[in-house]
């Protein structure tokens, strides 16, 4: 009888915070593997705009529990953004829109928005935005999408044979989050319309994607080289099939604009 005071204490402590762990993709304006005369001629030209999503499997942040969110951002800098000057302290040029899925509840965007503007602090820059939108992020074995109609469209496989793990010396940067299995990818399909960012490209066919694990706290001791099989798909409307294919036609953005602005803490 002495004890159940305490017992009935211990049960209802709230339990330690998981930092969130899931996985991962990014998608650059230049071929992050490609020959060095390839990366040589983009190197000052190109790479100045990323996409960047996170598919979160578990953890909390704020004290709100994330599992199952998902949230992304595009960033850009007037020049490339591997520069070690453009890291050091993010200067004024380095600018960025968040995007955080409508889906979620107000206490789960405002933690991911949060979140993510902490971990990734120095990589975004000045955040111009933070909007709520139909946001989809999913990433597979051997494949990836990230979607917001009206903002952007990414997807991509990884690389035939995982060539990327074959011939590290070609792989020319290292993504922004730090990954577990991390592969290279080749984009089907990356195309941008950001009025808040005044960005828009088209880019299909690169090898100018990263994907795999971050944070390691559900994934125990795995350090393989590839991601583990199947599809983690945070979001309702997220559809990641093993392939996507070969064909690189364009799907155009439509121009409605169905994001709103809320502000970032």
């Amino acid at each position: 009888m002495i004890l159940a005071p305490l017992l009935l204490q211990l049960s209802t402590s709230a339990a330690p915070a998981v930092e969130p762990c899931g996985r991962y993709v990014e998608a650059r304006t230049a071929s992050v593997f490609a020959g060095a005369c390839h990366y040589g001629g983009e190197r000052t030209t190109s790479g100045r705009e990323a996409l960047l999503a996170w598919s979160i499997d578990t953890g909390s942040f704020d004290g709100v529990d994330l599992s199952g969110a998902c949230v992304a951002a595009l960033v850009v800098d007037d020049q490339n953004l591997d520069d070690a000057q453009s890291l050091d302290g993010a200067p004024s040029a380095r600018r960025s829109v968040v995007y955080v899925p409508a889906s979620a509840s107000a206490a789960q965007r405002d933690a991911l928005a949060h979140w993510v503007g902490t971990r990734s602090a120095q990589v975004l820059g000045e955040v111009r935005a933070v909007e709520v939108v139909p946001l989809s992020v999913c990433v597979a074995a051997e494949s990836y999408a990230a979607k917001v109609p009206g903002h952007f469209d990414l997807a991509g496989n990884s690389l035939a044979d995982h060539a990327c793990c074959k011939m590290p010396f070609q792989v020319w940067y290292d993504p922004f989050t730090t990954l577990e299995g991390r592969l290279v990818g080749c984009d089907v399909r990356f195309v941008v319309e950001e009025p808040v960012l005044d960005s828009t490209w088209s880019l299909p066919g690169a090898n100018a994607a990263f994907f795999g694990r971050f944070g390691t706290q559900s994934f125990g001791t795995q350090s393989s080289g590839t991601l583990s099989s199947g599809t983690l798909s945070s979001c309702p409307q997220s559809s990641c099939p093993q392939s996507l294919g070969t064909n690189v036609a364009e799907h155009p953005i439509t121009s409605a604009r169905v994001a709103v602005a809320i502000p970032i803490r």
